[in-house]
């Protein structure tokens, strides 16, 4: 099936880091588009099973490509021995295996369009599921010299495709099949090149690789020195909010005090100082409790915002599934989520916090 939305819309540019679960990769932002040499069967599944393990974990949907000599059983086998409840992972579709001609081929032939018409179809149906994204890895070993070329090409497509995209794709390529020269032009059609070396696994880094490394380790010392620095103001926020909120309180004692040794005020006034005290008091708390709950409402994705309105208007989990044409199990994780997001633990305290917040009409 061919999506009508196009690629571009299903764009959503991040630079946020993703763990890979690949110790000589580390972290790499979404768009990747990668590689890795492998030389045997367990060589490959040495990459594979962190791989996939820590897209599970990081809630991205998953996509293993299998081609000989890895078949759909082995992988399944070697995912069960890591994976914890891998059986449900694939029941939920958090996790697909799929053959090479289910993705590659057409009428025994490599199809370029199949191909990418099979990405972004994963694509579009992981975000609506609520996935962080897709992460899937491709094995090269059915290519023949006859699509060598051709295919190529399309791996060169890959890297406009999944620019500014929340895919991490992972290609392996088997090192006895390939040629001197074949080496060099499946290097260059990737950001990046894995292979072992003498027993260790390394990372050849191209020149743009390697000045991307540097801007990532850049940005992150500038991210970490903001945060810093907003935590200060924050907690500068803090004390003043504080100051202002405990200021009152002192004021009211003085004044309660003075009037009782003093006389200064008469019975009347000295009530109506202590409400206005007190009215100030609690229009700053209101103020700081309104501007946390905006803070929390940022947070939530339009997704949240709508089934929160929705279980704010008493509708059931089966029936938001039924009117936004979702899951069941989708309903209850964006319910959750946005019930963490606000620190809410029951179907009223959400009611009340739609309705002061324009959700819902009271």
């Amino acid at each position: 099936m061919i999506l009508k939305p196009s690629f571009k819309s299903m764009s959503k540019p991040s630079s946020q880091l993703r763990r890979t679960g690949i110790g000589v990769v580390g972290e790499i932002p979404w768009g990747t588009h990668f590689c890795h040499f492998y030389e045997t069967k367990n060589d490959l599944l040495d990459i594979l099973i962190p791989y996939f393990k820590t897209g599970l974990e990081l809630n991205e949907a998953c996509v293993l490509v299998v081609s000989s000599p890895l078949n759909e059983g082995e992988a399944k086998a070697a995912l069960r021995r890591a994976v914890p409840r891998l059986d449900q992972h694939l029941a939920a579709g958090d996790i697909e295996i799929l053959t090479h001609a289910q993705v590659y081929l057409k009428d025994g032939k490599f199809n370029e369009e199949r191909a990418i018409a099979c990405l972004k179809e994963k694509l579009a149906w992981a975000l609506d599921k609520g996935y962080a994204g897709i992460r899937a890895n491709g094995s090269r070993a059915w290519l023949t010299r006859e699509n060598w070329k051709r295919f190529l090409g399309y791996e060169k497509k890959l890297n406009k495709i999944v620019t500014a995209k929340p895919l991490i794709l992972l290609c392996a390529y088997p090192l006895g099949a390939c040629r001197a020269a074949d080496l060099f032009l499946v290097a260059r059609s990737h950001g990046f090149t894995m292979a072992r070396c003498q027993g260790r696994r390394e990372v050849l880094q191209t020149p743009e690789l390697r000045r991307a490394r540097a801007t990532i380790k850049r940005l992150k010392g500038q991210l970490k020195r903001l945060i810093g620095e907003r935590s200060g103001e924050l907690a500068a926020v803090n004390a003043n909010l504080k100051r202002k909120i405990t200021a009152p309180e002192e004021v009211e004692n003085k004044l309660l005090d003075s009037g009782e040794r003093l006389r200064v005020f008469p019975p009347r006034q000295q009530s109506l100082c202590e409400e206005r005290c007190g009215q100030f008091a609690r229009k700053e708390v209101a103020k700081a409790q309104a501007g946390l709950e905006r803070a929390l409402l940022g947070k939530l994705t339009s997704r949240e915002r709508q089934i929160a309105r929705l279980v704010a208007e008493a509708t059931s989990n089966k029936q938001i599934a039924g009117l936004l044409n979702i899951s069941l199990k989708t309903v209850e994780t964006h319910r959750s989520n946005l019930m963490a997001k606000l620190g809410l633990h029951s179907v009223s305290e959400l009611v009340r916090y739609a309705i002061r917040n324009h959700l819902i009409e009271p």
